[in-house]
């Protein structure tokens, strides 16, 4: 039922049918992106969705049961989807050779009042100049 819920809640109609047809797999796409949207929100967020992530990961596990394995047709979630499996799919790896420009052009740049503007804006050119760089080199390798 909590399947069909998130399939009611992405489109009214199609969940109606769902209740019909009790079809999950014309839904496997839809439902595998929900999960990982919801991993991604709480890998990103630990502090958030206490309660509501425990009840998925139970939903996640009552999913292996052979049972509803067959009546599914499909694993409900898919791969876990990163930066490294996505550079990996496009032969980009090579952009995580420079550990230095990576971490500068990734950083992160707080305004926490300890640094005066002329630094901020340092920081923020050479996170900028960083950038450029990884996007030059990822364009040279295709």
């Amino acid at each position: 039922s909590m399947l069909t819920g998130i399939i009611m809640c992405l489109d009214y109609k199609a969940g109606q049918a769902l209740v019909e047809d009790r079809d999950f797999a014309k839904y496997k796409k839809a439902i595998q992106n929900v999960i990982e949207i919801a991993r991604r929100h709480k890998i990103m967020n630990p502090e958030k969705m206490r309660s509501s992530y425990g009840k998925l990961l139970f939903l996640l596990q009552d999913a292996l049961h052979p049972q509803v394995q067959e009546s599914l047709e499909f694993p409900i979630a898919g791969p876990m989807h990163t930066v490294y499996t996505f550079l990996e799919g496009r032969n980009g790896l090579a952009l995580f050779e420079n550990e230095t420009l990576l971490r500068h052009a990734t950083a992160e740049i707080a305004d926490d009042k300890s640094k005066s503007r002329y630094e901020i804006q340092q920081l923020l050119k050479r996170k900028q100049r960083a950038r450029e760089k990884l996007i030059h080199k990822s364009r040279g390798r295709h």
